[in-house]
């Protein structure tokens, strides 16, 4: 079984649900006792969100990019960002690692294209929908 590294606390309850939702997917799929192996970095999300507010993008990649290589450096075969608003760094934390970082678009398109092809819908906030300044 792959190891699956999280990365999370951006709000713990985000991750709580991310955790939840694998696990449950590991035991339907795998059934029994069974469940993921995963890794999890919380992060304390209070200056995650200042960061956020005041629009400091490069320091939240700094810290995002760590956070990543922290858990393949920890034995992770593929990373998910346990939130609906940091995947957008998700290419400059997929630049630091040899490993895939899933997005969450992808898999929500993924999964939603196979209830109902040609149905995806998306709801965010205004920081989730705006890529920060490159």
């Amino acid at each position: 079984m792959k190891i699956l590294g999280l990365i999370g606390g951006m709000s713990w309850e985000s991750t709580a649900l991310y955790y939840r939702l694998i696990n449950e997917a590991a035991k339907a799929r795998l059934g029994g006792l069974h469940s993921a192996q995963l890794l999890l970095w919380s992060f304390d999300f209070a200056p995650i969100a200042e960061r956020q507010a005041a629009g400091d993008w490069s320091a939240l990649e700094l810290v995002m990019k760590d956070a990543a290589r922290r858990l393949v450096s920890a034995g992770a075969d593929a990373i998910v960002i346990c939130t609906n608003t940091m995947p957008k760094l998700h290419g400059e934390v997929q630049s630091v690692v040899d490993v895939p970082v899933l997005h969450i678009a992808d898999v929500a398109m993924t999964r939603r294209a196979d209830r109902r092809p040609g149905t995806a819908h998306a709801c965010a906030i205004r920081r989730t929908t705006r890529r920060h300044p490159t």
